[in-house]
């Protein structure tokens, strides 16, 4: 989603300026079915693209720090330990990350295509809900300061989901785990032994084969 600033400062007229040729901040939102936010990463230059904002953004970080709660499933057979976000064509094929194909051919590809894409609805809708709720994000925002527009913003993602959490007695199954449920690993005073841990969390998040399996896995699989 990008939101224009209308009162962004001259000197950061070129850095906010993209493809619309209005100044523009960008929220990156990672939304389930219901429309509950589950992560939102604001503030990042309308000039840059998907990619930059996911090379920025936070989402991946509880993987790296070890803080991820267990996820563990099967699909035709094989064995994941790390969930996955729906995402469209621009993003990379990593393992945590699955997007649709773009020109399906057999039968098994495009009824895969067809549930992703449909799934993937959810974060436009949650845009779309979220802007209709609230006003000041349909109109350029007028302020100047990056951390007001930024407390704004999560205002209105976090009224949302009070308001949500207060209509139903169950939210749901899934609950958040006590803190001392996830073992926080000790990072070593060593650089180098940290530098390889942080090293190995991306090469899993980022591997590709993974990507292709999973995604094969998937489309057998329905």
């Amino acid at each position: 989603m990008n939101w224009e600033w209308k009162n962004c400062p001259i000197q950061c007229h070129d850095t906010h300026r993209g493809r619309s040729v209005k100044n523009t901040l960008i929220l990156e939102a990672v939304a389930s079915q219901d429309l509950w936010i589950w992560h939102a990463f604001f503030g990042m230059p309308g000039l840059h693209n998907d990619i930059n904002v996911l090379d920025h953004s936070s989402v991946f970080n509880d993987i790296v720090n070890g803080q991820l709660p267990p996820v563990n499933y099967v699909v035709n057979g094989h064995h994941y330990r790390m969930g996955y976000y729906l995402s469209d064509g621009i993003y990379p094929k990593w393992a945590t990350l699955m997007h649709t194909i773009p020109h399906p051919t057999t039968t098994k590809e495009k009824l895969f295509a067809q549930r992703q894409e449909a799934a993937r609805k959810d974060v436009e809708r949650a845009f779309g809900v979220l802007q209709i709720k609230w006003v000041i994000t349909q109109e350029p925002v007028r302020y100047w300061e990056k951390d007001e527009l930024r407390l704004i913003m999560k205002t209105c993602i976090l009224h949302n989901m009070i308001i949500e959490d207060a209509r139903h007695v169950n939210v749901g199954k899934w609950t958040p785990p006590p803190k001392n449920a996830i073992p926080i690993p000790t990072l070593s005073r060593y650089v180098s032994i940290l530098v390889a841990h942080i090293s190995s969390c991306q090469l899993q998040i980022r591997n590709r084969e993974i990507n292709t399996r999973l995604r094969n896995d998937l489309m057998k699989n329905l």
